[in-house]
Formats: C-alpha cells, sequence, structure tokens
C-alpha cells in the first residue's frame, strides 16, 4: 500500500508505503522528495510498528500533525479501526 499527498510544503512530494511483515508488524517507508521541475534532492528512511495498537497510536499522531499543518484533514484518511 502507498500513499501520496502532493505537496507537503511548497513544491515538496510525501511517500508513505506500508508492507507487512511476519511476526504482526508492519514496515513504513516515508520518504519526502524535491518536487517537479527540479526534483533535486530526496530522503527515505523506515520505520518499524507493531500492528494493532501501535498502528492505531501513529495513526492519531499523524492525524494530528497533518491537521496542526495543514489545518483540514479528511475523516476518512488516516482513520485507525479498533
Amino acid at each position: 500500500m502507498t500513499a501520496r499527498a502532493t505537496p507537503v510544503g511548497k513544491g515538496y512530494d510525501l511517500t508513505i508505503s506500508a508492507e507487512q511483515h511476519p511476526g504482526g508488524h508492519v514496515q513504513l517507508t516515508w520518504g519526502i522528495r524535491d518536487g517537479a521541475p527540479s526534483e533535486e534532492w530526496q530522503f527515505e528512511t523506515n520505520t518499524v510498528y507493531a500492528a494493532g495498537e501501535d498502528m492505531c497510536n501513529l495513526s492519531a499522531e499523524v492525524r494530528a500533525f497533518i491537521a496542526s499543518v495543514a489545518g483540514v484533514v479528511g475523516r476518512a484518511a488516516l482513520r485507525c479501526s479498533r
């Protein structure tokens, strides 16, 4: 699963991809890069979370962060079903 949000700021692209691993863990790959037309730089890192409550907590934290930066977050986006 990959989610893409454009732009993060003026001219930046954010990608988040999720991959389920054995043992109930989810690896997220976070990427941010300079947007077109220059695309001069990019950064990528991985984080690993336990499935379930860890993912729900992360979802709430990401939602709060996006709301503080963008001011609006769609209700369906980043919702965790328990």
